[in-house]
């Protein structure tokens, strides 16, 4: 996927890396969301998510797509927020480093943070302030810092 690429639920055909991190971010915030049923579903390789916490599903892409909007619906709001969040997180970022190699371009410097490099840092820390809390106080303590630096 690129950045630029429609996440779901606008795309109805997500890949599965997408598919994996939506079921990442929903376990992640409660573990209790796994079911024995995901393991037939989705072909998620127990061990890796019990011992690693990582999500690797085995199925092939028709399959899994078969059971995301199952996947979906069984997503609290701050699980869906956070999968969202994720994606425009990286967006952000990508964002960011685009704005510095332009300015590059453009004969400047680079490396010093721009006005529009600090107002993509607000804009995030704006919408993140709408979150729900309990999904705050996880993203304090480091939930997701991989996605949302």
């Amino acid at each position: 996927m690129t950045i630029w690429n429609k996440v779901w639920p606008t795309n109805k055909a997500p890949i599965k890396e997408e598919i994996e991190r939506m079921y990442k971010c929903a376990y992640y915030f409660d573990s209790s969301f796994f079911k024995p049923t995901d393991l037939v579903d989705f072909g998620i390789d127990f061990h890796r998510l019990k011992e690693f916490g990582e999500v690797d599903m085995k199925k092939d892409l028709p399959k899994l797509r078969q059971h995301v909007q199952k996947l979906w619906d069984r997503m609290g709001q701050a699980q869906r927020t956070i999968f969202l969040y994720s994606y425009f997180n990286q967006g952000c970022q990508y964002l960011s480093s685009l704005l510095e190699d332009l300015e590059r371009a453009l004969g400047g410097k680079g490396g010093s943070e721009t006005k529009e490099q600090y107002m993509l840092g607000r804009l995030l820390e704006v919408v993140r302030k709408k979150f729900p809390e309990d999904l705050q106080d996880k993203l304090d303590k480091g939930f997701g810092k991989e996605w949302a630096k």
